[in-house]
């Protein structure tokens, strides 16, 4: 049945692709850039010199992460952000040395492109050309002074990276404790030996990275002392599953005593607030949300549990509207869409799934209401959900649906348009085409005919 939103970017955002890699620029990158060269704002071709050197610069060190990858067969994009920028990569399993490989693409690629301007300042100037010499000496500081930093054996240096997968590698296991220890130590002695020399400009550098290495290392630390519970976790889960009301509470209150990581702390306040849902008590349940610690959330089949049993329909809706408010994800995203729909909130939940990040929703999600909406008859609706889900997931159902509300609309051609697109991207199921009454009027169609010679093939 039925598709439409353009995938724009959020206000600010910018994107644009080279060779084949997409890339997304941040309003967070032009702010911390230009407040990186403030002294520079009474001089305005200075400024706007030092924000094309870091841009370029920084794309170039993502791309070489992001080409290096793509070559082995990954799918990636870039982000430019607040710390400067970095590659993603997905879709293949690579070995150590490959991702070491990649890490290590980054820096090379800057340390080239330094090059490549030094090369060209003493091929074109004269050394006397003050905007040269400032192109120089800049593209050189972040090129090759960057570069070089970043390639320090510190997480989450590019460097770091590298030393991460040599550590895995000599351990033979993914070795994150090691990786993380070794950071802090260097970055601790970095720092110190900054302190020395006064070199201001990487203080705040190693200090964000010393810091952040010693908190990850604390966690880590937490989780491996939480190691020693892995019977707990074990017997809790068992509980669980057995709808134990009385065990489960005093397996989960004990494992909380004893739980030293966050995780462990999480899953053992879950435990407790399921006992109370197993006794059908969602008020002592929902009390004991609270203890949840603030970076983890509840399991979102507790959280649907909760919401049904909390009163009336619409103050679930709103606990839901309010969970997704915070934390939008896919689970509360079924959750809060379902919600909508049994209480006749079609719009509200259209406009949901027409406004979310994609990354917070699903092609199911979407189903949900496009289905919503061929029912009721609002076919145009329907089918920009449809088109929404063509886009977002390259899904053949998506088209097969835009299809449907076509011919509900009248507008034959754009059916059949819709029929060819689904069958390129995979649709295969050739009785239930012949079968299905919505497509009824387009039977009397050549086109619809060749469709399914080519089905049939």
């Amino acid at each position: 049945m039925h598709s439409g939103r353009v995938d724009e970017p959020p206000q600010g955002h910018v994107r644009f692709q080279i060779s084949g890699v997409p890339v997304e620029v941040t309003p967070a990158f032009w702010i911390v850039t230009v407040v990186l060269a403030a002294a520079r704002l009474n001089q305005p071709w200075m400024l706007l010199e030092w924000v094309a050197v870091v841009f370029v610069s920084v794309l170039v060190h993502e791309l070489g992460h992001a080409v290096t990858a793509q070559g082995m067969g990954c799918t990636v994009r870039v982000q430019l952000h607040a710390m400067g920028g970095s590659a993603f990569h997905q879709g293949v399993e690579l070995t150590p040395w490959q991702r070491a490989l990649i890490a290590l693409a980054g820096p090379l690629a800057g340390v080239a492109l330094g090059a490549v301007v030094y090369v060209a300042a003493q091929l074109l100037g004269d050394g006397k050309d003050p905007v040269m010499e400032r192109v120089l000496l800049d593209a050189l500081w972040v090129n090759w002074g960057y570069g070089l930093l970043n390639l320090l054996p510190i997480l989450p240096l590019d460097g770091g990276h590298v030393m991460q997968e040599v550590v895995n590698v000599f351990s033979r296991r993914k070795n994150e404790t090691a990786a993380v220890f070794i950071s802090l130590l260097v970055a601790v002695v970095l720092l110190l030996v900054a302190l020395q020399l006064q070199m201001r400009s990487v203080l705040f550098l190693l200090g964000w990275i010393a810091i952040s290495q010693y908190q990850r290392a604390a966690i880590l630390y937490a989780e491996r002392r939480d190691q020693a519970l892995a019977d707990d976790v074990a017997q809790l889960q068992k509980l669980h599953l057995a709808a134990d009301a009385h065990a489960l509470r005093g397996c989960a209150e004990k494992l909380l005593v004893r739980a030293r990581s966050d995780r462990l702390k999480a899953l053992a306040v879950q435990a407790l607030a399921w006992s109370f849902a197993h006794q059908g008590q969602p008020v002592p349940a929902a009390d004991v949300l609270r203890r949840m610690p603030a970076n983890y959330r509840p399991d979102p089949a507790l959280l649907a549990w909760l919401t049904a049993h909390a009163g009336a329909p619409e103050d679930a809706l709103n606990v839901l509207r309010a969970l997704w408010a915070r934390s939008p994800d896919v689970e509360t995203a079924r959750l809060l869409v379902a919600a909508m729909l049994h209480l006749g909130h079609l719009d509200e939940a259209q406009t949901l799934v027409l406004t979310s990040p994609r990354k917070a929703l699903d092609a199911g999600v979407l189903y949900t209401v496009e289905e919503a909406l061929f029912r009721s008859g609002r076919f145009e609706d329907a089918l920009k959900v449809s088109q929404d889900v063509v886009r977002g997931w390259k899904d053949p159902n998506g088209a097969y649906n835009a299809a449907c509300s076509s011919v509900r609309l009248g507008d034959a051609p754009a059916a059949l348009e819709w029929l060819g697109r689904a069958v390129e991207l995979g649709y295969r199921d050739h009785a239930h085409l012949v079968a299905d009454e919505d497509l009824a009027p387009l039977r009397s169609h050549p086109a619809f005919a060749l469709l399914l010679q080519k089905l049939r093939r």
